[in-house]
């Protein structure tokens, strides 16, 4: 094959995390069926996360590519900046919602910064995302 190698890592990521990043879902849908592999799927499902990027964080867990870790890793960023899109579809994936992950929480105490391993409910009280709160709570 003469083609592009879409497991290339660029300097800010992968291909993916490009499509991810400035929003190009069809182009994101392309890279996956040309055969993107396990890291640069779960590279991307965490920049989803952190830019609130609910469908395309759909269409990764769909790829079957993410490990449960990684999920929680993106949970848990999705709670901590407060979108909720990518919390609902998240949790909607099967993602554990009561699993930990180690986390900076930047609590508005600058001396309660921790890193520590906590839950997405957790992460969202410290970071204060009211809406987050409620959906975790329902």
């Amino acid at each position: 094959s003469i083609g592009a190698d879409v497991n290339q890592k660029l300097f800010k990521g992968y291909a993916t995390t490009v499509a991810v990043r400035e929003g190009h879902l069809e182009i994101l849908e392309i890279l996956l069926k040309a055969g993107a592999s396990q890291p640069v799927c779960e590279e991307a499902l965490l920049e989803a996360s952190c830019h609130g990027q609910a469908r395309f964080a759909e269409l990764l867990m769909g790829s079957d590519f993410i490990r449960p870790h990684v999920a929680v890793h993106a949970l848990v960023s999705a709670c901590c900046r407060g979108y909720v899109e990518v919390v609902d579809t998240l949790m909607k994936c099967g993602v554990d919602a009561i699993a930990s992950h180690r986390q900076l929480l930047l609590s508005s105490k600058p001396a309660l910064h921790r890193n520590i391993d906590c839950t997405a409910l957790v992460a969202s009280v410290v970071s204060r995302q009211v809406s987050v709160v409620h959906l975790l709570l329902q």
